[in-house]
């Protein structure tokens, strides 16, 4: 399983992307692919998805 966020808040470090790092760092425990790195174009992430 893959899991992708999208957080929409222009500031970083806010509340949603603290919440949003929490919830990767147990995903990611749990053996579930997060990718935290979303500041690239919808293209690529779709292609790095497999969508």
């Amino acid at each position: 399983m893959k899991v992708a966020v999208f957080n929409g808040s222009p500031r970083k470090g806010n509340n949603a992307s603290l919440l949003i790092k929490h919830a990767f760092t147990e995903l990611n425990r749990g053996g579930i692919e997060t990718m935290r790195d979303l500041g690239v174009n919808m293209a690529w992430l779709m292609k790095k998805i497999g969508v």
